[in-house]
């Protein structure tokens, strides 16, 4: 037993997820002076055609980090020619998606506003294809990937203000973008082919088909999960006034960085946890899944309470009084967020019990109810409709991710959400029991009422954080 791999990963965790706030943090900074500077408008247009390419980064990917990952951690003596396979690979995809946003831009698939910034924007394909966080990810060396993270925020939010006052804004937000990309990946790329060595192009073509072969099941999950959380951009920039997609981007934007950093942490930390455990002991696993289950849902549902009550001064705040429109969005769409994190410990018992097919035909079924209900919820309601869809799209998986276990869990899941419903009613009903209470006065008595019915109807008990703790603690060692 080595007990130098627990601290390991722990530490690891920590470099690795606080590199990823601290240049998200930076990056939202800069954002934010974008917004402002920009307005709704062009704000609007310069975040779809930024959404636009991201979506074509993950097509770019196919899943091939996440299982170049594996093979390296596995075999790191063929780390060399798999870092070469994959800059091959993705550099032809790069290219290949850069010729096509263009016949895109001039065959008018795209509305005409958008083109430019777009095309713009499309530069980063060309880098990123180069980019070699992986390799150091999979050598368990994430110090290099927290510093390029944090590098790229922090030069996003230092270039933007001082590029935007030189030339027309929204394109110089774009440039700022586009070198905040492409700076880290030519020092990290390079430092990496110098220590880990560059392979053969010709063995890298032929195995091209084998690798894209084993990473495309992945490669159309992580598609599938930023088709459907971006999906609302992109219909509103089709179908809404650019006002309007300003505002739903102010309004979106906040979430998908809880999201992002929330979600995508939690199934970091939860499923090497989780793995180990379906194999170990099939009662430590279900007690482990109900007691995160819990413990996420008594914790992020007053969350969205609070997201709803604090939107009409926060969002004015952060992006300035011309995105007030963006509160009613925001409202709805917090509310998505709040399930996204209640069924990401499913979504994770999915992956660690080697049910991936299970999980793909869910995600198949959330994109199906993205696609069919956000243009009609948006044509008949507009940008708040966008989150409806969202949110009902989100409900309407975690019922397939409950229903997916054994009948017991769900009652268990069913019975826990009975029990943070009524607890949360004391707290929802403030605002008109105390009308002359402030909206701080309000939120301290509303939480504490909320946390004194959770714990008498036993939502939660003090077992449940010592039993993680125990089996977290054990199963790391092993």
């Amino acid at each position: 037993m080595d007990t130098r791999k627990g601290p390991r990963l722990v530490r690891n965790f920590v470099v690795l997820f606080g590199g990823n706030v601290v240049g998200q943090l930076a990056y939202f900074g800069g954002l934010v002076y974008v917004a402002r500077a920009l307005g709704p408008a062009t704000f609007g247009i310069w975040n779809f055609a930024q959404v636009f390419v991201l979506y074509l980064l993950r097509v770019g990917d196919v899943g091939l980090e996440v299982t170049s990952i594996r093979a390296v951690a596995r075999e790191p003596e063929t780390t060399r020619q798999q870092l070469t396979t994959v800059i091959v690979i993705r550099t032809v995809l790069a290219l290949i998606l850069f010729a096509g946003t263009a016949l895109a831009g001039w065959v008018g698939l795209m509305p005409s506003d958008v083109v430019p910034l777009t095309l713009l924007f499309a530069i980063i394909l060309v880098p990123t294809g180069a980019t070699l966080e992986w390799v150091y990810e999979a050598h368990q060396e994430v110090h290099w990937v927290s510093l390029a993270r944090i590098l790229k925020g922090v030069l996003f939010l230092g270039l933007t203000p001082v590029l935007t006052t030189l030339g027309p804004p929204a394109m110089a937000a774009t440039i700022s973008f586009v070198v905040s990309v492409t700076v880290p990946v030519l020092i990290l790329t390079p430092i990496a082919i110098r220590r880990f060595g560059w392979g053969s192009v010709r063995v890298a073509l032929q195995r091209a088909r084998g690798l894209l072969t084993l990473s495309w099941p992945v490669g159309v999950v992580s598609m599938l999960t930023q088709y459907c959380w971006f999906l609302g951009t992109m219909v509103a920039g089709y179908l809404c006034t650019r006002d309007d997609l300003g505002w739903y981007t102010a309004g979106h934007r906040p979430i998908i960085f809880v999201w992002a950093y929330v979600v995508v942490s939690s199934h970091r930390v939860l499923l090497p946890a989780l793995s180990r455990l379906v194999h170990a002991s099939q009662d430590e696993y279900r007690a482990f899944v109900e007691r995160v289950f819990r413990i996420i849902l008594v914790a992020v549902v007053p969350l969205g309470f609070i997201g709803y009550a604090v939107a009409p001064w926060m969002l004015p705040f952060v992006f300035g009084p011309d995105y007030a429109g963006s509160v009613g969005v925001f409202r709805v769409l917090v509310f998505a967020l709040v399930i996204a994190i209640v069924r990401s410990i499913f979504e994770v018992g999915l992956l660690a019990e080697d049910r991936q097919m299970k999980y793909l035909r869910g995600l198949l079924l959330l994109s199906v109810v993205y696609t069919v209900a956000t243009p009609l919820a948006v044509m008949a309601w507009g940008i708040i409709g966008a989150g409806w869809a969202a949110t009902v799209a989100e409900l309407i998986f975690l019922v397939f991710l409950l229903t997916s276990g054994d009948s017991d869990r769900a009652g268990t899941m069913v019975r826990q959400l009975i029990r943070i419903t009524i607890a949360i009613l004391p707290g929802v009903t403030m605002p008109m029991v105390l009308p002359s209470f402030g909206i701080v006065e309000t939120l301290i008595v509303g939480i504490l009422a909320y946390c004194g019915v959770a714990f008498g109807l036993r939502a939660i008990r003090q077992d449940d954080i010592t039993l993680l703790r125990r089996i977290t603690r054990r199963h790391s060692l092993e």
